[in-house]
């Protein structure tokens, strides 16, 4: 039987550890979604997501951050576009870590899995397609461990 579907992303290789680290931001918005269905407290899912942001996805979004500063011009529209979702996901953090509740949760997964889904499917081919030069010369550390599978309240099970 054929495969009907979309082709997988191909991702240049010095792009590679941020779709990595996304992957990591995906795992724990599908982490987030699973309490939110089997309606766990939303306290349990408030420490993780403070847990999450502090270990992981803070150093992430600074290094994703200063990439984009670097490799696109200010008036750039992608540079733009992404200030401008960067700067609603971040609220939309702070929200989520200074409230607890299902709602906080339930905005921030949305809001996160968008942002990345953005990133991957929009952002990061338009820097392989149309800045392929500036990309090649990056060296990005790797994403590290898998920071879900070492939260100690599966709440998600």
């Amino acid at each position: 039987m054929k495969n009907t579907g979309p082709n997988p992303l191909r991702r240049h290789s010095a792009l590679q550890p941020l779709s990595r680290a996304n992957h990591q931001g995906l795992m724990f918005c599908l982490l987030l979604e699973k309490g939110l269905r089997n309606e766990v407290h939303p306290g349990r899912m408030h420490d993780f997501i403070i847990h999450f942001y502090d270990s992981y996805w803070r150093a992430h979004r600074e290094r994703l951050h200063s990439l984009l500063e670097d490799l696109l011009p200010g008036s750039d529209p992608w540079a733009l576009e992404f200030r401008k979702k960067y700067q609603s996901l971040s609220n939309t953090w702070v929200k989520a870590k200074s409230t607890k509740s299902s709602t906080s949760v339930r905005n921030l997964k949305d809001s996160l899995r968008a942002f990345i889904r953005w990133q991957e499917r929009k952002l990061f081919m338009e820097l392989q397609d149309h800045h392929p030069k500036k990309i090649e010369v990056l060296v990005l550390p790797e994403s590290g461990d898998d920071i879900c599978a070492l939260w100690t309240d599966p709440f998600w099970e």
